[in-house]
């Protein structure tokens, strides 16, 4: 296991809670903070990746490394995933959001996305936020914050 603040191979890991696969890191949309997305069993949970590089209570590491079988990212259920847009940017050239589903961790709700434009990383906003519907007359708009263009 390498040591906190050094990379972690993507993969599975093992716990005392059981085996866990990291896919990917994710940067708060509003915090920055960086966060290691798991998928444990069926669902998919994020959790800020200093806990994730942290010992557990008895010393040993709390993710072990086993392997670097890692599968494509499923969707997961609450939001369907898919290409989507900002309230700020309606052109037909605007940059889009590639959408992959919802992570949870202590009990809150984010959406899992990625801007896809520049070098963009894996990011996640809460789930409220990212379905609130938002008033703007500065832009001449009213509706969902982001809105699903395609699948």
């Amino acid at each position: 296991m390498p040591e906190t603040g050094q990379l972690y191979p993507l993969g599975v890991y093992a716990s005392d809670n059981g085996r866990v696969r990291l896919i990917g890191l994710a940067l708060h949309s509003e915090t920055s903070e960086v966060y290691a997305v798991i998928e444990r069993g069926k669902d998919f949970y994020v959790e800020p990746l200093s806990y994730f590089g942290d010992p557990n209570v008895n010393g040993k590491p709390r993710y072990e490394f086993k392997c670097f079988d890692v599968p494509k990212l499923k969707a997961a259920p609450g939001i369907e995933p898919g290409t989507y847009k900002h309230f700020k940017r309606t052109g037909v050239d605007d940059p889009v959001y590639q959408v992959y589903g919802t992570v949870k961790y202590e009990g809150d709700v984010f959406v899992l996305y990625r801007p896809c434009y520049g070098q963009r990383p894996l990011m996640i906003r809460p789930f409220s936020m990212f379905h609130e519907h938002v008033d703007k007359p500065e832009f001449n708009y009213s509706g969902p914050r982001f809105f699903k263009t395609s699948s």
